[in-house]
């Protein structure tokens, strides 16, 4: 649960101050605490399992770790103080250790081995990790917690995983807090990154003007030019091999679109253009929603390097 004031990032957002969240981007976090933008994930049917767990899960954590769990049952969001101030957390539970103190308790759910194998195999991934040492961090009454525990259900079974301090991190949240917050203030607004996430916002913020034609050999070095019309290039050839390419194709295309913003039509490299169209869907058993398609033409026999200094001739247009 984020933070309704905008005083502070929560542990589920702060991961996207390192661009390691699957959920949100930096960018995306920027558009909501700047202005305001709602970039909060509808729940989802694993989420709404993942709730109803929770609680059955927390008692079997207790039992099995012989130590005192006491749930969040109200989803209260603490603030962290002093260097910590510009953080928050809702946790899943406080755990009380008699020899240790309070400690931080957040519970995951994964719902197949495949996962498992592919995400957990080396331990909690980056973005879990950063949202239990920030809960860590941000502790209670003013005051960290030195341990943590993250608990996780897997077909079945229950792992855990003891989280002891990592100050590096708590220092980079630390500063990535305050230089985020400072960026806002300046309306310093970071670089989409390029994740399919960041597409319905996309959508939203630069709507497409229809006709409006970029010319990007007049924006960019002949560097950055060809390196786009590279991709633009590979874009249109995962296109044609969907089933093997499906998600490098997503990226690139959530790429191409944060660069083309407003555009409706992207000249680049060799004859490459990108074409936009954005598509109003009518809201009758879902919410209406706005959102873009991106087309590509790839001229054929395109030499196999693009060579520097000899690219006007090649312009599309």
């Amino acid at each position: 649960m984020p933070d309704p004031t905008l005083q502070t990032i929560s542990a589920t957002e702060s991961p996207a101050l390192f661009n390691v969240s699957p959920y949100v981007t930096k960018w995306m976090l920027f558009q909501k605490f700047c202005y305001g933008m709602d970039i909060e994930k509808e729940a989802d049917n694993r989420m709404e399992w993942g709730k109803l767990f929770q609680a059955p899960l927390l008692r079997k954590a207790a039992d099995d770790l012989k130590l005192e769990v006491i749930p969040n049952e109200t989803d209260i969001y603490v603030r962290g103080a002093g260097p910590y101030s510009q953080l928050g957390c809702t946790r899943d539970a406080t755990i009380i250790s008699p020899g240790e103190g309070p400690g931080a308790l957040e519970i995951k759910m994964v719902f197949d081995y495949a996962t498992w194998k592919r995400e957990w195999d080396n331990g909690p991934p980056r973005h879990i990790e950063i949202q239990t040492q920030q809960q860590m961090a941000v502790g209670a009454d003013g005051k960290p917690f030195n341990w943590g525990i993250i608990g996780v259900f897997n077909c079945g079974e229950m792992t855990y995983f003891r989280r002891e301090p990592v100050p590096r991190l708590w220092d980079a949240l630390r500063d990535e807090s305050q230089s985020f917050f400072a960026d806002v203030l300046r309306k310093k607004e970071p670089e989409p990154f390029g994740s399919p996430v960041e597409l319905p916002l996309l959508s939203e913020i630069y709507p497409t003007v229809k006709r409006m034609v970029r010319n990007f050999a007049e924006i960019m070095g002949e560097k950055e030019l060809i390196d786009w019309s590279e991709k633009l290039r590979m874009c249109e050839w995962h296109s044609k091999e969907r089933l093997g390419h499906e998600r490098a194709e997503k990226k690139l295309k959530a790429e191409i679109l944060g660069l083309m913003q407003d555009a409706a039509e992207g000249l680049f490299a060799h004859g490459i253009k990108a074409n936009v169209n954005q598509v109003e869907r009518a809201g009758y058993t879902v919410k209406p929603t706005t959102y873009k398609t991106l087309s590509l033409y790839v001229p054929d026999n395109l030499p196999e390097g693009y060579e520097i200094g000899d690219l006007d001739k090649n312009l599309a247009g």
